[in-house]
């Protein structure tokens, strides 16, 4: 059984053998929380497993027991009295029929509720065998008793013999029924091979045998409903399908779960959020291009002349891009695979890191100029060297071509994966008899060693902001306000 449990996909917590006390292996159940238990004991054994799962407590609206179909009514009653005729510590049978009622059951056959269509092989019973048979199917239903299963066992072996007869004889040498000896292969294979073909219609249905040897029959499931048996629906071993009789009651009118439930909650931004930061980004880049034009239509403006258009031109396409990031950010990695992932956040990283380097690199450029400029002009030198347009747009260049190779190696040597990390769990009270716990969960974007590679992505930026400071310090007291970035640069690097 627990084999064939297993590879239906039914997890097993435990598994537990009694002997006489039950209160080690109660506690495991216990401390596995099994909510459904399958007690597979005589009635005595069930008993003492029943007080004692009172006795710790475990019991309640959360648990269902699962018991084989064929104690007695009141079985219970019955062994809860013997053991205190005994003289054994027990609990009261009102006590243990608190953990019997609402137990589900099952027997292997239904009851032919049609006696007229009971026959053995053609020879229909008498109307007094009929209320006999009667007598005997109610015993089956209300008690559990297999007297009718026992009958139809019975017939059985009658047809199997009265069918063998003619079989036996022709063996060689010819024998009796009364012959027959546990060491006569030969007439042991006749008897099985008779009773595998008998069919008919006894007290629990039609009898027949599949090819294992096994009864071709029904599953019947019941479940005791205050104190009394129901049979509640039939599984149809040919159509594979539940035939319903009654329902189930449960405490509460709930069902019952088999644990917690925990439900994985993926944290996304908000749509409103989600909105607003892209509509500003939208903003922003629009802002960005509408500069980017300007200053290309009116480059040869004069204020627009000695802030250095290309570098001017440089800001306004690394704004962008920085701004387009957050179009990336926003995208939900929840539902993305692995490999989707690691291409969104190398391309996060590409984007972001050059886009500061040509923003601030730019910006920090054309503070430089000015630094160089006006520190030539306080030591009268006429010509200043290394302030082109091309050097100065040759140092970005740098920085990008660092940042590139930062990222090739990054993603060579340890690639970016795609990580979840699981908050913690959240009680759902709304529906509390269904215990879901909702678990938050953020998806990430990591590496074995992406502490190492950002560290150094952080460091090389860091130095960049601090050489931006610098050169805003030493040009605080430009007088031309259209070169003077100061101000401009050193809120820029503090914002970043």
């Amino acid at each position: 059984m627990v084999v064939a449990m297993r590879q239906e996909g039914i997890q097993l917590l435990a598994v537990e053998y009694v002997d006489q006390d039950p209160h080690e292996q109660v506690a495991n159940l216990k401390k596995h929380d099994a909510r459904i238990i399958i007690g597979l004991f005589y009635q005595d054994i069930m008993t003492k497993v029943l007080c004692e799962a009172y006795s710790q407590g475990y019991y309640g609206d959360k648990y269902v027991w699962m018991l084989v179909g064929w104690y007695h009514a009141q079985w219970w009653v019955e062994e809860t009295h013997l053991a205190e005729q005994r003289g054994e510590r027990t609990c009261t049978s009102e006590q243990v029929g608190l953990l019997v009622d609402g137990s589900i059951s099952m027997r292997g056959f239904e009851v032919q509720k049609d006696t007229s269509k009971i026959n053995f092989n053609g020879v229909y019973p008498t109307a007094e065998q009929i209320e006999f048979y009667r007598h005997l199917q109610s015993q089956l239903v209300t008690g559990g008793a297999c007297d009718s299963y026992g009958y139809d066992q019975i017939v059985t072996m009658a047809l199997t013999l009265n069918s063998s007869i003619e079989k036996v004889e022709k063996l060689n040498p010819p024998r009796k029924l009364h012959e027959f000896t546990y060491s006569d292969a030969e007439m042991a294979r006749i008897f099985r091979e008779q009773a595998g073909k008998t069919t008919f219609v006894g007290l629990t249905g039609e009898v027949v045998f599949d090819s294992y040897g096994s009864r071709f029959s029904n599953a019947v499931i019941q479940q005791m409903q205050a104190w009394k048996k129901e049979e509640i629906c039939v599984y149809d071993r040919d159509m594979k399908s539940f035939r319903w009789i009654n329902e189930f009651q449960w405490p509460g009118g709930r069902t019952p779960v088999d644990g917690p439930t925990y439900i994985n909650i993926p944290v996304v931004i908000e749509t409103v959020s989600r909105i607003v930061m892209f509509s500003l980004a939208c903003v922003g880049i629009l802002v960005a291009a509408v500069f980017l034009v300007l200053n290309i239509a009116w480059r040869d403006r004069r204020v627009i002349k000695i802030s250095c258009p290309p570098l001017n031109n440089v800001i306004a396409v690394g704004c962008m891009l920085l701004y387009s990031s957050t179009f990336l950010f926003g995208i939900d990695l929840s539902f993305l695979g692995d490999c989707a992932v690691g291409y969104i956040c190398q391309l996060e990283l590409f984007v972001v890191c050059t886009s500061i380097s040509l923003a601030f690199g730019g910006l920090f450029m054309k503070t430089y100029r000015i630094h160089a400029i006006f520190s030539a002009s306080m030591k009268k030198v006429r010509k200043v060297r290394g302030v082109t347009n091309g050097r100065l747009l040759g140092v970005i260049g740098a920085f990008v071509v660092i940042d590139v190779i930062t990222l090739v190696v990054w993603h060579i040597i340890d690639p970016i994966y795609k990580t979840v990390t699981y908050l913690d769990a959240k009680f759902d009270e709304e529906e509390y008899w269904k215990e879901i716990w909702r678990v938050p969960e953020v998806t990430l974007c990591t590496s074995d060693r992406h502490f190492h590679f950002t560290l150094a992505i952080y460091v090389y930026k860091g130095c960049i902001l601090l050489f931006g400071v610098f050169l805003a310090w030493e040009t605080r007291n430009v007088a031309v306000t259209e070169l003077n970035d100061s101000r401009y640069s050193s809120n820029s690097s503090l914002v970043v």
